[in-house]
C-alpha cells in the first residue's frame, strides 16, 4: 500500500513539473545564431514552425490561460518542410487564444518565395479545425504559382499527362481565351498569401500587410497598370480559369460549419490573383466579419462573400461541403476602403455579394473600381439573398455604382434592401485593364493594341435578374432613402429584362413590378443641363413609353411616387445637395436646406441607428437620404480625457471617443491633405500591443476600432498614439 502511495505521489509531482514548465510565450527570431534552441526570448526558434511544433508536442488541451508566439523582426521564408500551418494540435483551445504576432508590428516579414514548388501552398494556412487563434501585424508578401507543376487531364479521366491533351467546352463548344488561346482542362496549381479552411473556428486576422501575391511571375504586382508591355497585359487578360493565387481566402470545405472568423484592419493591395479575389469569404461559413480593411490596387474583386460554387462541394479536392450547405452567411462587410479594383479578365466590383445570404455591408468607402458594389449569384439554377446594404459612399466607378441581379441561368437574388447610400457620378468610362471584345469575345486589337473597354451607358445602379413575391412571399427589392448623383450625359437608373419564373422583360406591368420592387424617397439629382437625357432608362424591361424624364417614369413604371428629382436645365449655385469641396467624406455632407433633408421613409427600421461617420442617424425628426445625416451641432460625444505629447496642430487635430471605451473607439481626425495615418496602442508601461495604418483624407476622417475584447485588450488604461506626416497626439483611454 506504501509502494502504491508513493507511486501516486511521484506521478502527481511529475505532473505538476509538466504543468509548471509549459511554455505560454514561444519567441522566434530568424536572425539567431546560437546552438541551443528552446523557444525562451533569449534561446528562440529560428522559425514559426519550430514553434509550433512545440506546442503540438506540449498539447493545446493544457492551456489554462492565453498563450502567445513572438516573432522578432527579421525575414521569414518558410519552405515546404516548415510551412506556418496552424491546426487542431497547436492552435488555442476552448476559449483560451493563442496570439501569433510581430514583436515590432510589420517588421517581420513572411515571404512565399521558398514556396514555389510545393503545390497549394500558402504562407500561413489554418486547417483541420484550427480555433482561437490570432494573427496580428505582420508583412505577408511575394508568392507566385507554379506552372510547371500542372497536371494535365488524359482522355482516360485522369490528370497525368504533361502536355495539354484534352480541350475543355462548355455547352458543348471549346473554350477559348480572349485572344482565342485554347483552354485545356488541367489541375493548375494555386496558392495563397493566407488560407483559412476546413471547419476552423474562431479566427482573428488582424491588422497585417499582404501584398505581391500573383498568379503569374512574368508580371510584376508593384508595376502600375500604364507601365506594363502589351505582351504583359496580354498575361493577364488571358488567365485561365484556374489560374488563381488568393491574398487573402477563407473557405468552409467541411461538413462542419466554419464560424466566427474575423478579416480585421488588414492591408491587401498590389495582387494579381487571377480569376480569385483580393479578399474572400466562400463556402460553409457562419458568422464573419470583414471590417476596417484597405484593400486596393487587386486585379480582380476586393472583397467577395460567395456561394453555390459545385467545386466546394466536390470530394475529388477533398472537400465534404453539404451541397445544401455551400454558401457563406451572416456576415458583415464594414468601414472598408476598397479601391482600384480592376480585373482584367471581366467587369470587377470593390464589394461583391455572390451566392452568399444575409450580409450587412455598411459604412465603406468605395471608388475607382469597374463596379462600386455588386449583389449576384453567378451559378445556374440558384438563389441568394437577405442582404441590407446601408449608408455606403459609392463614387468614380468605371462602369456604375451598383449590380444588382443575377447573371446565370434560371438563377436570382431576391430580398435585399438598398437603404442610405450615396451613390455619385459613377459611369466614369475610364480606361483600364480591361479589353473591348467583340461579339465572339475575342479582344479587338488595331495596330498590335487591344482596345479598352470604356463601357456604354452604366449610369449609377443596374438591376437584372430578380426575384418576385411568387418565388420568395414578401421578399422584395427595396431600394429607399439614397441619393443617386449621375454623371453628365448618363443615366441614373437601368433596368434591365427580368428573366423569373413568373415574369419575363415582355410580360413587366406597372401592376406586376410593385410585387418585386419597393423604390421610394429616393433623391435622383440629374447632372444639370441633360434633363432631356436618358436618365431613367426602363425600355429594355419591356416598359413602352417615355420613361426617360421623371415624371414620365413614376406615371410608367409606378415606382418612386414620394421620392425627389429635380432636374435643373442650368447648375444652381449653391449646390442644392452636398456641401462639396475637396475633402472626403466631407464632400458628401448635406447643405442646410438640403434636398435630401428629411425626405426618407419614416418607418424605414433597416438603416440603422449611425451613419456614414456614427452621427446618430435620425436627426430633425426624421431620417434624410443618403449615407450621410444632416448633423445636428453637439450631436457626437467627445473625449472625456486625453493628455497630448505633440500636438498635431489645429487643421490636423484629433480626438479620441467615447471615453471609457466598452469595445468600440473612435479616432476623428481633421486633416489639410491626404495622408497615411498609425494608429499604435500601448499599455500603462509602454508596451505597444498593436499597430494599424489608415489612409485618410483631406477634411473630416473617423476611424473607427472595434473588437476589443477579440483584440485581448481586458480592463484597464492603455495609451493610444495617433502619427500622422505633421506629428503626433497621444491620448489615455479607460477600456471596461
Amino acid at each position: 500500500m506504501k509502494k502504491f502511495l508513493m507511486l501516486l505521489f511521484c506521478l502527481s509531482m511529475i505532473h505538476n513539473l509538466v504543468v509548471a514548465q509549459r511554455d505560454t510565450i514561444l519567441y522566434v527570431d530568424a536572425a539567431y545564431t546560437g546552438s541551443t534552441q528552446n523557444g525562451s526570448s533569449a534561446n528562440p526558434y529560428k522559425t514559426i514552425r519550430q514553434a509550433l511544433d512545440r506546442r503540438a508536442q506540449m498539447g493545446v488541451s493544457g492551456m489554462t490561460t492565453n498563450e502567445q508566439i513572438i516573432v522578432k523582426s527579421g525575414e521569414y521564408y518558410p519552405k515546404g518542410s516548415d510551412m506556418i500551418i496552424i491546426n487542431r494540435t497547436n492552435c488555442g483551445y476552448n476559449g483560451k487564444w493563442l496570439t501569433i504576432k510581430s514583436q515590432v508590428p510589420f517588421a517581420a516579414t513572411i515571404h512565399g518565395d521558398s514556396l514555389y514548388k510545393t503545390r497549394f501552398a500558402s504562407i500561413v494556412s489554418f486547417t483541420d479545425s484550427a480555433q482561437y487563434v490570432k494573427l496580428y501585424n505582420f508583412t505577408i508578401e511575394h508568392i507566385r504559382n507554379n506552372p510547371d507543376s500542372t497536371r494535365w487531364k488524359n482522355t482516360n479521366g485522369t490528370y497525368t499527362a504533361t502536355h495539354p491533351t484534352v480541350m475543355a467546352t462548355y455547352n458543348g463548344q471549346p473554350v477559348r481565351t480572349p485572344y482565342g488561346d485554347t483552354v485545356y482542362e488541367s489541375q493548375k496549381d494555386v496558392k495563397f498569401g493566407i488560407q483559412i479552411v476546413s471547419d476552423s473556428r474562431h479566427i482573428n486576422i488582424f491588422d497585417n500587410d499582404i501584398s505581391d501575391i500573383s498568379w503569374t511571375s512574368q508580371v510584376n504586382p508593384l508595376t502600375a497598370d500604364s507601365l506594363l508591355t502589351e505582351a504583359q497585359k496580354k498575361i493577364v487578360r488571358n488567365a485561365w480559369p484556374n489560374d488563381n493565387c488568393g491574398p487573402l481566402n477563407v473557405l468552409g470545405s467541411d461538413s462542419n460549419a466554419m464560424r466566427d472568423i474575423t478579416l480585421d484592419g488588414n492591408e491587401i493591395h498590389h495582387c494579381i490573383p487571377g480569376w480569385t479575389e483580393g479578399v474572400t469569404v466562400n463556402g460553409y461559413v457562419d458568422t464573419f466579419k470583414v471590417v476596417n480593411n484597405l484593400v486596393h490596387d487587386i486585379k480582380n474583386i476586393g472583397i467577395v462573400a460567395a456561394g453555390n460554387y459545385t467545386w466546394v462541394v466536390d470530394p475529388a479536392n477533398g472537400f465534404s461541403t453539404p451541397s445544401n450547405q455551400n454558401y457563406s452567411r451572416n456576415g458583415t462587410i464594414s468601414d472598408n476602403i476598397v479601391y482600384n479594383c480592376v480585373s482584367p479578365i471581366a467587369a470587377s466590383a470593390g464589394i461583391y455579394l455572390d451566392g452568399t445570404r444575409s450580409v450587412l455591408v455598411e459604412r465603406n468607402q468605395v471608388y475607382n473600381n469597374h463596379v462600386g458594389i455588386s449583389v449576384g449569384n453567378e451559378t445556374a439554377s440558384s438563389h441568394s439573398g437577405g442582404h441590407i446594404i446601408r449608408n455606403n459612399i459609392v463614387y468614380d466607378n468605371t462602369w456604375t455604382g451598383m449590380v444588382l441581379g443575377s447573371n446565370a441561368y434560371n438563377a436570382w437574388v431576391e430580398n435585399v434592401k438598398v437603404l442610405n447610400n450615396t451613390f455619385y457620378r459613377n459611369n466614369t468610362r475610364a480606361a483600364t485593364l480591361l479589353p473591348k471584345k467583340d461579339g465572339n469575345g475575342l479582344v479587338i486589337i488595331q495596330n498590335g493594341v487591344a482596345q479598352p473597354e470604356t463601357f456604354g451607358d452604366g449610369g449609377e445602379f443596374i438591376t437584372q435578374r430578380l426575384s418576385n413575391s411568387s418565388d420568395a412571399p414578401g421578399a422584395k427589392i427595396v431600394f429607399q432613402n439614397n441619393i443617386v448623383r449621375s454623371r453628365k450625359g448618363s443615366p441614373v437608373t437601368v433596368l434591365a429584362p427580368f428573366k423569373t419564373d413568373s415574369y419575363s422583360s415582355s410580360s413587366l406591368t406597372v401592376s406586376n413590378i410593385k410585387t418585386l420592387l419597393d423604390w421610394n424617397y429616393n433623391l435622383y439629382y440629374i447632372e444639370p443641363g441633360y434633363n432631356n437625357s436618358i436618365n431613367y432608362d426602363f425600355a429594355s424591361a419591356g416598359f413602352t413609353g417615355n420613361t426617360y424624364n421623371f415624371a414620365n417614369y413614376k406615371t410608367t413604371v409606378g415606382l418612386d411616387s414620394a421620392s425627389v428629382a429635380p432636374e435643373y436645365a442650368t447648375a444652381p449655385s449653391p449646390d442644392p445637395v452636398f456641401a462639396g469641396g475637396t475633402s472626403f467624406p466631407g464632400r458628401y455632407a448635406l447643405v442646410s436646406g438640403s434636398l435630401a433633408y428629411n425626405i426618407g421613409n419614416t418607418s424605414s427600421s433597416n438603416s440603422g441607428s449611425d451613419d456614414f461617420v456614427y452621427h446618430t442617424r435620425i436627426q430633425g425628426g426624421r431620417i434624410d437620404a443618403g449615407a450621410l445625416e444632416y448633423c445636428v451641432s453637439g450631436s457626437v460625444a467627445r473625449p472625456s480625457a486625453s493628455i497630448s505629447t505633440a500636438v498635431i496642430n489645429v487643421e490636423n487635430s484629433c480626438s479620441v471617443f467615447p471615453n471609457p471605451v466598452i469595445n468600440e473607439l473612435n479616432i476623428k481626425l481633421n486633416r489639410t491633405t491626404k495622408d497615411m495615418t498609425q494608429i499604435q496602442f500601448f499599455d500603462i508601461s509602454g508596451r505597444l500591443l498593436s499597430n494599424r495604418k489608415v489612409q485618410v483624407y483631406e477634411g473630416t476622417n473617423l476611424v473607427r476600432i472595434n473588437n476589443f475584447r477579440q483584440a485581448g485588450f481586458v480592463s484597464g488604461n492603455y495609451f493610444v498614439k495617433v502619427s500622422t506626416s505633421t506629428g503626433s497626439q497621444t491620448f489615455k483611454i479607460t477600456v471596461q
